[in-house]
């Protein structure tokens, strides 16, 4: 792209309408996809992609590394409770700073932070030292996986915002899938470390980020408000905004983030489960890893373009109640052939209502001025309670028997998903005040 910095803003925002209560309405997007948005898209899903990679690599080398530090599973549990709890945290402090000096900016010292400290997780001499390298990188790439989702919301087409959102949370399953496939082949040769080391490539997205990326139109917009009215934004107040105008939209939001993450009993363990429980050894594992993420990346778009097609309720709630008895049984499973075919559909169906539903809808519940912000108090709240689940496992006689727990709490995320007001036919609100369903979508 050509632009650089903020210099696509200029050009590229409508003047705002004001509206009663000093609110400012909504920036009205062009109904169609430009070369700008397709390109900001694009590189969202990069950025995904990689930050994927690194939160990933423990579930997916988590047999080698039991071995190698002979722990247990209530051990590795332990640990992914906190490192899940710090990502909690991690978006509680750092990702309210992209409503206040800008998506792009934090996107880009999140990638910067989390390559240089992924690669360093391949030097744990113990599992002490593993575990605290493991939590700390969760700040970094926290700080950088909320702003890729928010740039590409907020860069989108109002006909194709869902669709936006599945393409960018497409970048979860090529993400699992570059480390399914370093799994195959380092991990029998080099071992775990070296998929650590790869980590530290994405640091040369930052140059990209920081030249080729503009800010999100509708940021630019409210900190140009903000500064005409003379008004100054500091974490302080952006939270006590969220307190006092979203309580609703909060809790309904971390509803949302707490039934989703049940669907972690599957991607976090399912990798231990073939391997052992079920004796496919990491290089088969990590190739039926490898070919369900890629698929999957499929039906995170399809996801996409069903919401923007149907509506998120309908949607969503139609995926959650297909899934849940597949999730369900799959610890019943014994022929290798149904294992292989029931997995790549729930990979399918767990993210089908990732980045247009949990985090999409969660998302447009709050105006621009705060949305960051609201995003990760939901995300925090949810999140944060739902964590706890990483122990089922290990509390249970087998990782089999604890799939019927998981799935049960994932059927919780229908009535989350029925609770939600639909959004997608409305412009995107901007400023503290409004409330999702108050801005309708102009015609195109």
């Amino acid at each position: 792209m050509a632009a650089r910095g903020g210099s696509y803003v200029a050009t590229q925002v409508n003047t705002a309408v004001g509206v009663s209560g000093g609110a400012t309405a909504a920036v009205a997007a062009p109904d169609k996809w430009t070369r700008t948005s397709v390109g900001i898209v694009g590189l969202c899903f990069l950025v995904y992609v990689f930050d994927i990679y690194e939160t990933t690599t423990f579930q997916v080398a988590l047999p080698a590394i039991l071995t190698d530090f002979n722990i247990s599973r209530l051990d590795a549990g332990s640990v992914l409770v906190v490192i899940n709890w710090t990502s909690r945290v991690a978006g509680l402090i750092l990702v309210p700073f992209a409503d206040i000096y800008g998506r792009r900016l934090v996107l880009a010292a999140g990638v910067l932070g989390y390559s240089v400290l992924t690669g360093l997780t391949g030097l744990s001499q113990n599992w002490v030292q593993f575990s605290i390298a493991a939590i700390v990188t969760r700040f970094p790439t926290t700080a950088a996986n909320f702003p890729t989702s928010i740039m590409a919301t907020e860069s989108a087409p109002a006909s194709g915002r869902a669709l936006a959102q599945g393409i960018q949370a497409s970048g979860y399953s090529l993400g699992y899938v570059l480390v399914a496939l370093a799994s195959v082949f380092l991990l029998p040769t080099l071992g775990w470390r070296y998929m650590y080391f790869l980590g530290i490539l994405p640091a040369i997205l930052v140059f990209f980020i920081l030249r080729n990326l503009p800010e999100s139109r509708h940021f630019t917009k409210v900190k140009e408000k903000q500064l005409a009215e003379g008004k100054k934004s500091n974490v302080l107040v952006v939270y006590w905004s969220i307190v006092r105008r979203y309580p609703v939209e909060v809790a309904k939001g971390s509803f949302v983030t707490f039934c989703y993450g049940f669907w972690s009993g599957f991607g976090s363990w399912a990798p231990l489960y073939l391997s052992t429980e079920r004796g496919l050894g990491a290089q088969t594992t990590g190739t039926w890893l490898a070919i369900w993420w890629f698929v999957a990346m499929f039906g995170t778009v399809g996801g996409g373009w069903l919401a923007q097609r149907f509506g998120r309720r309908r949607t969503n709630v139609t995926l959650v109640l297909v899934t849940v008895p597949i999730f369900a049984i799959y610890g019943l499973l014994q022929d290798q052939t149904a294992l292989f075919l029931a997995g790549l559909v729930l990979c399918s169906l767990f993210l089908a209502p990732f980045g247009q539903g949990t985090w999409g809808s969660v998302q447009e519940l709050f105006p621009t001025e705060v949305r960051a912000t609201g995003f990760a108090t939901s995300n925090f709240i949810g999140g944060s309670l739902s964590t706890f689940q990483a122990l089922i496992p290990g509390l249970m006689p087998s990782v089999a028997a604890s799939f019927p727990i998981f799935a049960g709490g994932y059927a919780l995320l229908a009535i989350a998903f029925f609770l939600l007001k639909e959004t997608l036919k409305s412009d995107l609100m901007q400023s503290v005040g409004e409330h999702a369903g108050d801005v309708k979508a102009k015609p195109a």
